[in-house]
């Protein structure tokens, strides 16, 4: 379950001045901040036939560097690019009320809830430090977020222990209100600190590593048709969303909202690869399955690592996504 694009949502001028004034400072490419007449068309002509990853475009699962742990430097100047870069839609405080937030269809992340969409655990806690390096890295451009690989890796990094510095003052604050007798306001008294500092370890403590199991073997060219069957009734529930085409129109699109009360749209599929934040490739889309997108209506799904017959399903299911894609990017032509 995903949010609409940027390019189906008017765009004021104050976002042109925006981007424009991101591009002076460093941007990679025009085109990945594009917000083209026609959508459908650009994501699709972005793709070639053969669905390789449109130019420029970073794949999010593949995004990734030697790890450089926190220190006061890093901290600093974590705090300091984060002003720069991030501020201006995720907000001083990383609660997602910058001054560029009003204006976008995709609503910035609230850092300070410790919710987040994207990673490669299990949602019993945060992201990994790799997912949060991917995310910057990646970026989500299509939707606001530019790639950042231009930074260095190590103002990458930095940029993630800032991150999760927001996640940990944010669940300090959680605690101390959860603490109070008095107003949500009014929450200095004394709190327990090592119950404090329990409390805010829990909330930046990564989730459980997940493992995707491998692909079956002996794939066959019927792959495609068993997905269409899974997507389109309720195993899988995908088409109450999704719609049975993919086209981000089922009959509970219109009412769904995330866990910050915005209306939310389900990915359309067939608008191309360029649309998609992850889950580029079938493996990605089969951890997609299993992990769902935390802080969506895209639930989790456990039936993969059940048993064999899951496996297949959920590969099943890849393949019919992968190929909604590839079909809508041939009758286009």
């Amino acid at each position: 379950m995903q949010e609409k694009p940027m390019s189906q949502t008017p765009v004021p001028s104050l976002v042109g001045l925006l981007v424009f004034l991101s591009l002076a400072a460093g941007l990679p490419s025009v085109g990945q901040l594009r917000i083209p007449p026609n959508g459908r068309a650009w994501a699709q002509d972005a793709a070639d036939a053969s669905g390789r990853v449109p130019p420029g475009m970073v794949v999010w699962e593949t995004a990734s560097a030697e790890q450089a742990p926190a220190s006061p430097e890093l901290l600093a100047t974590g705090a300091a690019l984060y002003g720069i870069r991030c501020g201006v839609c995720h907000g001083r405080r990383g609660d997602g009320e910058g001054p560029a937030a009003r204006f976008m269809a995709s609503r910035p992340r609230d850092f300070r809830r410790g919710i987040f969409k994207f990673r490669t655990v299990k949602p019993d806690g945060l992201p990994s430090d790799r997912d949060l390096f991917r995310s910057i890295t990646a970026g989500f451009p299509a939707y606001g977020m530019p790639s950042y690989r231009y930074l260095s890796q190590s103002d990458r990094w930095s940029l993630v222990h800032h991150v999760k510095a927001l996640v940990a003052a944010g669940g300090e604050e959680q605690f101390r209100r959860g603490s109070s007798k008095h107003a949500a306001e009014e929450f200095d008294e004394e709190v327990d600190p090592a119950e404090l500092q329990e409390f805010v370890d829990s909330r930046i403590r990564p989730g459980t590593p997940l493992s995707v199991p491998d692909e079956p073997r002996g794939g066959d060219s019927d792959a495609v048709a068993r997905g269409r069957k899974l997507f389109q009734t309720d195993a899988y529930q995908c088409v109450r969303c999704h719609g049975p085409n993919g086209q981000g129109d089922g009959p509970s699109a219109k009412e769904l909202q995330d866990d910050w009360g915005n209306p939310i749209r389900p990915r359309n599929y067939t608008l191309g690869l360029a649309y998609r934040k992850v889950a580029l490739r079938r493996q990605d889309v089969v951890r997609l399955i299993l992990l769902g997108i935390p802080g969506t209506p895209m639930p989790s799904n456990s039936r993969p690592t059940e048993s064999s017959r899951g496996t297949r399903e959920a590969w099943d299911v890849a393949a019919y996504v992968e190929h909604l894609t590839a079909e809508a990017r041939q009758s286009s032509k």
